[in-house]
């Protein structure tokens, strides 16, 4: 919370790995910062999305829904606001998925 309060982006991942984090599930890390770090929803959101391509290098061409980038997008179910992605972390809201800009 401190490193968002002086300014400074977070970027949100998972450290999938068998050793020390078995969970690959973004909307489980998403929840964590809203309950854990005192995060609030849009802040997570952009630490998952925007600021994660930030982090790796490739906001040119990921990370956002814009002109000319990549489209990676996902479409929910209906949902009553942004705010519950994070907080409904054990619910299947994931409808389509796009990938390349092809639906999968």
């Amino acid at each position: 919370r401190d490193m968002i309060n002086y300014g400074l982006p977070v970027a949100i991942a998972s450290n999938y790995n068998p050793g020390s984090c078995p969970c690959g599930d973004m909307k489980f890390m998403m929840a964590l910062c809203c309950l854990k770090m005192k995060m609030f929803p849009e802040e997570v959101i952009n630490g998952a999305t925007i600021n994660g391509a930030f982090a790796m290098d490739v906001d040119g061409s990921l990370g956002s829904i814009t002109v000319g980038k990549v489209a990676n997008v996902f479409i929910t179910k209906e949902v009553p606001s942004y705010e519950f992605l994070p907080y409904s972390f054990s619910t299947p809201l994931v409808d389509t998925v796009i990938l390349n800009g092809k639906i999968i």
